[in-house]
């Protein structure tokens, strides 16, 4: 089984450090390599389209990249956070832009074994489970059509939270009024409020 480094990222960079709910303090991963993170707050879920199969990847000793479907666990914030480093960067290879599961002995320990690989210096990292059960994320997932869809530029958002953040705001109420039209957010500030009204972004 192949993971993305953007799955892996998920599980570093956007795993809570301040619940006492041990098993939020990594992300769940999923037999299609999906990596799910929340702190009863904020929920991310990460899925990549197609990581492709473990037969691709180079031999690395140790580590069996294909095998049996992965039997979901928690992968702990600082197990992910020494993956993302481990892994190569900038590769033409894609493959090697990935890391491999081995979902054999991942299942069987309490350990999770994932190998790197640049075909010059390959590594295996042994990373510890997170015991205890990960809430159900599914519960909270809306599952009802949404009565409109915008599309947004992540760049224009970033802008905006950026100031709206130096401004101190406190809370952003979004409101869409019909597909595909502006989006109105309204802001909460220390002296007052910011309405800003953002475009859509149309995907061609």
């Amino acid at each position: 089984m192949l993971m993305t480094r953007n799955a892996i990222r998920n599980a570093a960079k956007l795993t809570t450090t301040e619940d006492p709910r041990y098993s939020l303090n990594g992300a769940l991963v999923e037999p299609d390599g999906s990596t799910v993170t929340t702190d009863g707050h904020y929920l991310y879920k990460y899925t990549p389209d197609n990581p492709g199969s473990g037969e691709e990847f180079p031999n690395v000793d140790g580590i069996e990249t294909t095998g049996p479907a992965l039997e979901p666990f928690i992968l702990s914030r600082d197990g992910a956070a020494a993956l993302l480093k481990a892994l190569p960067t900038k590769q033409s290879i894609p493959v090697l832009n990935l890391a491999a599961l081995d979902t054999k002995q991942t299942n069987e320990n309490g350990q999770a074994f994932f190998a790197v690989s640049d075909l010059e210096t390959p590594q295996i990292i042994r990373t510890q489970k997170l015991l205890g059960k990960f809430p159900n994320y599914q519960a909270v997932m809306p599952k009802e059509e949404p009565a409109a869809t915008v599309t947004l530029g992540v760049g224009l958002l970033k802008k905006l939270l950026t100031e709206l953040s130096a401004m101190k705001a406190t809370t952003v109420k979004v409101e869409t009024f019909a597909e595909d039209k502006p989006v109105r957010l309204t802001a909460t500030v220390s002296d007052g409020k910011v309405e800003a009204v953002l475009m859509p972004r149309y995907e061609s």
